[in-house]
Protein backbone atom coordinates (compact mmCIF):
# COMPACT_ATOMS: atom_id res chain seq x y z
CA UNK A 1 0.00 0.00 0.00
CA UNK A 2 1.09 3.84 -0.99
CA UNK A 3 0.62 4.98 2.49
CA UNK A 4 3.29 2.49 4.05
CA UNK A 5 6.28 4.51 1.86
CA UNK A 6 5.50 7.50 1.44
CA UNK A 7 4.00 10.70 3.30
CA UNK A 8 3.27 14.29 2.25
CA UNK A 9 4.91 17.54 3.95
CA UNK A 10 4.36 21.26 2.57
CA UNK A 11 6.70 22.19 0.10
CA UNK A 12 10.34 24.01 2.34
CA UNK A 13 12.59 26.45 0.51
CA UNK A 14 15.37 23.61 -0.40
CA UNK A 15 12.60 22.46 -2.63
CA UNK A 16 12.44 25.03 -4.56
CA UNK A 17 14.86 24.39 -7.17
CA UNK A 18 13.65 21.02 -8.00
CA UNK A 19 9.97 22.43 -8.31
CA UNK A 20 10.99 25.17 -10.72
CA UNK A 21 13.63 22.52 -12.73
CA UNK A 22 10.83 19.70 -12.84
CA UNK A 23 8.06 22.19 -13.50
CA UNK A 24 9.52 23.96 -16.11
CA UNK A 25 11.25 20.90 -18.32
CA UNK A 26 8.21 18.88 -18.46
CA UNK A 27 5.72 21.51 -19.35
CA UNK A 28 7.46 22.05 -22.19
CA UNK A 29 6.29 19.84 -24.05
CA UNK A 30 3.05 20.32 -23.15
CA UNK A 31 -0.13 21.62 -25.69
CA UNK A 32 0.15 24.88 -24.31
CA UNK A 33 4.19 25.38 -24.86
CA UNK A 34 4.43 24.20 -28.23
CA UNK A 35 4.68 26.67 -30.58
CA UNK A 36 6.76 28.61 -28.27
CA UNK A 37 10.79 29.39 -28.29
CA UNK A 38 12.55 28.37 -25.49
CA UNK A 39 13.42 32.05 -24.59
CA UNK A 40 10.02 33.18 -24.25
CA UNK A 41 8.95 30.30 -22.27
CA UNK A 42 11.56 29.58 -19.91
CA UNK A 43 11.65 33.53 -18.99
CA UNK A 44 7.94 33.56 -18.25
CA UNK A 45 6.74 30.36 -17.44
CA UNK A 46 9.16 30.70 -14.48
CA UNK A 47 7.24 34.01 -13.49
CA UNK A 48 3.92 32.26 -13.61
CA UNK A 49 5.64 29.73 -11.32
CA UNK A 50 7.20 32.01 -8.84
CA UNK A 51 4.02 34.05 -8.57
CA UNK A 52 1.72 31.05 -8.22
CA UNK A 53 4.91 29.78 -5.33
CA UNK A 54 4.13 32.80 -3.58
CA UNK A 55 -0.03 32.48 -2.91
CA UNK A 56 -0.67 28.84 -3.38
CA UNK A 57 0.00 25.84 -1.93
CA UNK A 58 2.49 23.13 -2.74
CA UNK A 59 2.23 19.86 -0.89
CA UNK A 60 5.53 17.69 -1.55
CA UNK A 61 4.85 13.86 -2.24
CA UNK A 62 8.43 11.82 -0.31
CA UNK A 63 9.93 8.99 0.86
CA UNK A 64 8.77 8.69 4.48
CA UNK A 65 11.76 7.53 5.94
CA UNK A 66 13.45 10.23 3.54
CA UNK A 67 12.34 13.49 3.50
CA UNK A 68 14.57 14.63 0.87
CA UNK A 69 13.78 11.80 -1.38
CA UNK A 70 10.73 13.39 -3.38
CA UNK A 71 8.69 11.58 -6.02
CA UNK A 72 6.36 14.58 -6.99
CA UNK A 73 4.43 17.45 -6.00
CA UNK A 74 1.08 19.69 -6.62
CA UNK A 75 0.67 23.09 -6.08
CA UNK A 76 -2.70 24.56 -5.63
CA UNK A 77 -5.30 26.68 -4.31
CA UNK A 78 -8.60 26.35 -3.11
CA UNK A 79 -9.93 23.93 -5.66
CA UNK A 80 -7.75 24.89 -8.20
CA UNK A 81 -4.82 22.44 -9.09
CA UNK A 82 -1.69 24.65 -10.52
CA UNK A 83 0.40 21.35 -11.50
CA UNK A 84 0.98 17.90 -10.78
CA UNK A 85 4.46 16.29 -11.06
CA UNK A 86 5.51 13.17 -10.37
CA UNK A 87 9.03 11.79 -11.01
CA UNK A 88 9.56 9.61 -14.23
CA UNK A 89 10.54 6.33 -12.37
CA UNK A 90 7.46 6.62 -9.89
CA UNK A 91 4.83 6.88 -12.70
CA UNK A 92 2.53 4.35 -13.59
CA UNK A 93 2.24 3.40 -9.58
CA UNK A 94 -1.00 5.42 -8.68
CA UNK A 95 1.32 7.73 -6.52
CA UNK A 96 -0.57 10.93 -8.52
CA UNK A 97 -4.08 9.89 -8.03
CA UNK A 98 -2.73 9.26 -4.41
CA UNK A 99 -1.08 13.22 -4.44
CA UNK A 100 -4.02 14.53 -6.11
CA UNK A 101 -7.00 12.78 -3.78
CA UNK A 102 -4.92 13.59 -0.55
CA UNK A 103 -5.38 17.39 -1.51
CA UNK A 104 -8.66 17.59 -3.23
CA UNK A 105 -12.30 16.24 -1.67
CA UNK A 106 -14.32 18.41 -3.77
CA UNK A 107 -15.34 16.72 -7.01
CA UNK A 108 -15.11 20.54 -9.24
CA UNK A 109 -11.64 21.21 -9.96
CA UNK A 110 -10.43 23.65 -11.64
CA UNK A 111 -6.43 23.47 -13.29
CA UNK A 112 -4.50 26.08 -15.31
CA UNK A 113 -1.90 23.98 -16.23
CA UNK A 114 -3.12 21.06 -19.21
CA UNK A 115 -0.98 18.23 -20.42
CA UNK A 116 -1.85 15.28 -22.79
CA UNK A 117 -2.18 13.33 -19.96
CA UNK A 118 -5.30 14.85 -18.48
CA UNK A 119 -7.19 14.35 -21.93
CA UNK A 120 -9.17 11.55 -20.36
CA UNK A 121 -9.99 13.27 -16.85
CA UNK A 122 -11.15 16.20 -18.33
CA UNK A 123 -14.95 15.30 -17.51
CA UNK A 124 -14.59 15.85 -14.30
CA UNK A 125 -12.40 18.99 -14.24
CA UNK A 126 -12.74 22.86 -15.92
CA UNK A 127 -9.68 23.78 -17.39
CA UNK A 128 -8.93 27.60 -17.18
CA UNK A 129 -5.46 29.17 -17.72
CA UNK A 130 -6.93 32.47 -17.43
CA UNK A 131 -6.96 32.03 -13.37
CA UNK A 132 -3.42 32.62 -13.27
CA UNK A 133 -3.46 36.27 -14.46
CA UNK A 134 -6.52 36.80 -12.41
CA UNK A 135 -5.04 39.76 -9.87
CA UNK A 136 -1.65 38.67 -11.01
CA UNK A 137 0.56 42.02 -11.08
CA UNK A 138 3.23 41.63 -13.85
CA UNK A 139 4.00 45.32 -15.28
CA UNK A 140 4.32 48.44 -13.64
CA UNK A 141 2.17 47.04 -10.49
CA UNK A 142 -0.90 47.50 -12.41
CA UNK A 143 -3.07 43.99 -13.20
CA UNK A 144 -2.53 42.61 -17.06
CA UNK A 145 -6.77 42.48 -16.97
CA UNK A 146 -6.88 45.68 -15.70
CA UNK A 147 -4.69 47.07 -18.35
CA UNK A 148 -5.93 45.03 -21.23
CA UNK A 149 -9.92 46.16 -20.56
CA UNK A 150 -8.58 49.77 -19.46
CA UNK A 151 -10.42 49.33 -16.30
Amino acid sequence: MINNHVMLRPMVKEDESFIYSSWLRSYRSSPAATYLDNDTYYDNHKLIIGKLLLKANVTILCNKEDESQIYGFICHEGNTAHYLYIKYPFRKMGLAKYLFNSVFSDTTIVITHFNNNLKSRLDTMTYNPYLLFKETKWWHGKSILKNYAGL
